[in-house]
């Protein structure tokens, strides 16, 4: 016989439902006699089962329902526990299509070319153009100088631009200082205002009219020094030249044209 956990009433072996409530009899059996493998039982509330009874000694069953209850038994539904939720049927949705707007035409829209903008000429006033003056001398131009052909020939001289392959310095009378191009050819030193034809013009007193004369070469650089019959007389490094006595000066030298001295800076 099997009991129904639910309301214990007992059923045959093949049944599979209660008789009484309908109750699932598949559901686990338990064996109430045995306690379960690694169970202590209290022994206070625990007590084992008495003797099994034989089937012939046990209890009558109780008596069987009036005929119309026991149709109803037999009739009734057997136990079905209800759903935690209700299901959704699966609906298969058709696939809207996407409206695509048709495209609208564009008008064809021609446009006019703009003018160029051209300003109108402006008049220019006429302006008259003063003579321009003559260039005023300069002291550190380059100096041209005239070659004088051999004897025999008839052409003019001809204008040669000079190589400027020095300077001489002083500053006596001028703190910032005076200094004069030495170009290459022959330079004659004298009293500024005294005489012309000066390549060199000295205003000092001590100075004579034409004191002294320079020959200077470039490539290397020379220059030679040579009095020409002054007063108070040309040195080179203190040192007096006879008139007439060329004496050559290095770069760094100091020469005295009678009581003004200068000191020659080659360049070339």
């Amino acid at each position: 016989m099997v009991e129904c956990t639910r309301c214990g009433c007992r059923n045959d072996n093949e049944s599979r439902f209660c008789a009484a409530c309908g109750f699932s009899l598949l559901a686990p059996r338990i064996n109430r006699a045995t306690p379960a493998a690694g169970f202590s039982p209290n022994p206070a509330l625990w007590q084992p089962p008495a003797a099994s009874i034989p089937l012939a000694q046990s209890q009558p069953m109780a008596a069987a329902p009036p005929e119309g209850e026991w149709d109803l038994v037999q009739r009734r539904a057997p136990y079905v526990p209800e759903p935690m939720g209700l299901a959704q049927p699966m609906v298969e949705h058709a696939a809207v299509p996407q409206y695509n707007p048709p495209a609208m035409p564009q008008p064809a829209v021609e446009r006019a070319a703009v003018p160029r903008y051209n300003p109108p000429a402006m008049p220019q006033p006429a302006v008259e153009h003063a003579a321009l003056p003559s260039p005023a001398y300069n002291p550190h131009a380059t100096p041209a100088r005239a070659t004088t052909p051999p004897v025999g020939h008839t052409e003019p001289p001809r204008v040669v631009a000079a190589v400027l392959m020095g300077f001489l310095v002083s500053y006596e009378g001028n703190e910032l200082g005076h200094f004069w191009p030495l170009y290459q050819g022959r330079l004659v030193v004298g009293r500024s205002q005294a005489t012309e034809g000066l390549d060199i013009a000295i205003d000092h007193g001590a100075t004579s009219a034409r004191h002294a004369q320079l020959i200077a070469a470039a490539h290397p650089s020379r220059l030679s020094v040579q009095d020409l019959g002054s007063t108070n007389g040309t040195f080179v490094n203190d040192q007096r030249l006879p008139p007439g006595h060329a004496q050559m000066a290095s770069h760094g030298d100091r020469i005295r044209f009678g009581g003004f001295t200068v000191r020659v800076l080659l360049v070339v």
